[in-house]
């Protein structure tokens, strides 16, 4: 694992770049400005970028966001797919099923969810929706194992359009699907992923890629960069594309709450060890080590 100071180091050796966003470009708050300025850099010198987020939202609505309420602007990219559009296109295609909701009503379930205000009750549901749960210090998941349990009785599958355990806003962190989801697998529940590192969302960052450059990328060529070992690393693996880490992402956050009181360096010893620790764990590799994308 090679540590860089900035994305202009290795950019060369790659022809595109898949960039996680929360995290990576943004923290759900203001931008990292040196990430979306080594983007657009890398734009500059003729490399495609597509942003690839677990976000259970659509695009549009994420393009919105990080233009309008972010204010990092959308220069700095080519095109973006997230988990949300994955979920849409399934959910288009299920126009005879009910649906129940697991977690926050909030507009990203009513731009993923056709038909938001006549969601039913479990009783009369033939799936489960899940986008957003709450912050981690608000709620204890455990309290949903008995729902959960019920939802396997009835064999309802688990729609996860969010496949991130946690999401730092602001050095808060938040539950997402992804907590539940695991959760609802371990009791043998089915679980539709629609986002990292699954293989779906990967294909359709694939096809950007090609509407884009008529010439034919392949993973060897592309540079993913994100902060999640649980997500980013693993779809890169699978894709076959090299991982640039992003340390000072959600991984710092946990640490920070576990181990640090105040600032932190992701290149100290002690939280190199608590990366590299979890690497092994997850049996994963990780080609690139950046503090923050820059």
């Amino acid at each position: 694992m090679r540590k860089i100071k900035n994305l202009n180091e290795i950019i060369d050796d790659y022809d595109a770049i898949l960039s996680d966003v929360w995290g990576v470009v943004h923290n759900g708050i203001e931008p990292f400005k040196t990430s979306v300025q080594a983007l657009k850099a890398a734009r500059d010198k003729g490399k495609k970028v597509i942003l690839i987020t677990n976000a259970p939202s659509p695009s549009s609505q994420v393009i919105d966001h990080l233009k309008y309420k972010i204010g990092a602007g959308d220069d700095f990219y080519d095109d973006i797919i997230t988990s949300g559009d994955v979920a849409k296109t399934i959910i288009d295609g299920w126009h005879d099923k009910k649906c129940f909701h697991l977690g926050l009503r909030d507009s990203d379930t009513e731009a993923v969810q056709p038909g938001f205000e006549e969601l039913v009750d479990l009783d009369r549901a033939d799936y489960v929706l899940c986008t957003f749960l709450a912050r981690t210090d608000e709620v204890d998941v455990k309290d949903y194992l008995p729902l959960l349990k019920t939802m396997k009785q009835k064999g309802l599958p688990f729609l996860c359009s969010n496949p991130d355990a946690v999401v730092d806003v602001g050095g808060t962190l938040y539950y997402c699907a992804g907590t539940l989801a695991q959760m609802y697998e371990e009791i043998d529940g089915e679980v539709i992923y629609t986002g990292k590192p699954h293989d779906t969302i990967y294909q359709e960052a694939l096809k950007k890629l090609a509407a884009l450059d008529s010439a034919d990328i392949k993973p060897q060529k592309i540079l993913i960069i994100g902060d999640s070992l649980s997500t980013d690393v693993p779809g890169a693996n699978r894709l076959g594309a090299d991982m640039l880490f992003v340390a000072d992402g959600i991984h710092a956050r946990e640490f920070e709450q576990a181990y640090v009181a105040g600032d932190m360096n992701v290149f100290s010893p002690e939280f190199m060890t608590f990366i590299e620790e979890r690497i092994k764990l997850r049996s994963v590799k990780v080609q690139y080590y950046i503090a923050q994308l820059a």
